[in-house]
Order: C-alpha cells, then structure tokens, then sequence
C-alpha cells in the first residue's frame, strides 16, 4: 500500500508544484462535499469554488485576485455560516473542504514567501491530502496524482495547469 507523500517529499517539489498539489487535494474534497450535499445552497458551494480556483489559477502562473473573502479577512466567518447551514451528515465534509482550500490558498501564497521557509508551503499542501485521506479518498489515488505532478514538473519551476491531474471522479 501506498503511503501520503511527506512533507519532506513535498518540499522537493518546485514552488508553484507545491500550490498545484494542494490545490488538486482540496478539489478532491470539494468533490466530496458537493457529493454529500448535491443542493447545497450555490453561495455555499460558490465560496469554496472560489477560493479553490484561485489557488488552482496562482498555482498555474495567471494572475488574479484572491477572493474577497480573503482580502476582507472574513474567510472563517464564512465558512462558519456555510458549517451552520449544512446538514449535520454533511457537516464534518463541509469542514473539511473548508480547510482543505485555506490549506491549498496558503500553500500557493507561501510559495511565494521567503519568510515561509521551504517546508511552510510543504506543510500546509501535506494537510490538505490529509483532509483529502479523513474524507474517503485513496491513499494510492493521493499519491498517484503526486507522482503524477512530478513526473510532469520534473524539477521545473514553471506555473502548473490543474490539467496535469485526470477528472476528479
């Protein structure tokens, strides 16, 4: 059986590698979410999708805004409100998605971060494939899709397409 890729293995990953890597973990969970709760209301299911497209689109080299949830601060204040509203069976999903995306944003915004460190962006994208674990994905389709990435990086430091992953099923 396959293991999650370490942070150490993380690390070796170019910057914006590190980003995509997250970023593909939090897709996965938000699949699971809207799976778990299909009529979620869409500002709900729209906050996390924005957060999440703009750590795909920074990973990927395009410039944009981060969300203004982000810019504004009120991030958590959201996702509480989003939490509230869930069904409880949906609940641990709903939160789960939550910081798996805050945990793909700070991965690609640390990547840009000296003060980070070199483990910082690391960290924060191997709890996002932890997130990606608790909430019913496969260790071996985890780090499939992390093989996958480096094998396609191959130590470049290029923007990274969220088209290096197949479809999140």
């Amino acid at each position: 059986m396959s293991l999650l890729p370490t942070v150490e293995e993380i690390a070796t990953l170019p910057r914006r590698a590190v980003g995509a890597f997250a970023a593909r973990c939090a897709r996965v969970v938000f699949s699971k979410f809207l799976e778990a709760y299909p009529d979620a209301p869409p500002g709900d299911a729209g906050l996390l999708a924005s957060a999440l497209e703009f750590a795909e689109r920074a990973s990927a080299g395009q410039s944009g805004r981060a969300p203004v949830h982000f810019v504004a601060g009120d991030w958590w204040n959201a996702v509480e409100k989003v939490t509230r509203r869930t069904p409880a069976a949906v609940n641990a999903t709903a939160a789960a998605v939550a910081l798996a995306v805050l945990r793909a944003v700070s991965a690609v915004q640390a990547a840009d971060a000296v003060a980070s460190g070199p483990q910082g962006p690391a960290r924060a994208a191997f709890a996002a494939a932890e997130f990606a674990r608790d909430t019913g994905s496969s260790v071996e389709g985890i780090r499939a899709d992390f093989e996958k990435l480096k094998a396609a990086v191959a130590g470049e430091q290029n923007p990274v397409s969220p088209d290096v992953f197949d479809a999140v099923a």
